[in-house]
């Protein structure tokens, strides 16, 4: 049986976001991606994350 991952993206620019959001998406990765906006509202682990080097909060 396959899981499907949940894809983890911390980035603060809402913009940025959605270019990473549209650009996964043309590539057919079609797997929840689940949005932080600071290093604070991240977790320490997941199946995958995305992130911004200039997060505030880190």
């Amino acid at each position: 049986m396959v899981e499907e991952v949940v894809i983890l993206m911390a980035e603060d620019d809402e913009g940025h976001a959605g270019l990473i959001r549209r650009n996964l998406q043309r590539a057919g990765i079609s797997n929840e991606i689940v949005h932080f906006k600071d290093g604070g509202e991240t977790i320490d682990s997941g199946p995958s994350l995305f992130s911004d080097w200039n997060l505030p909060g880190q």
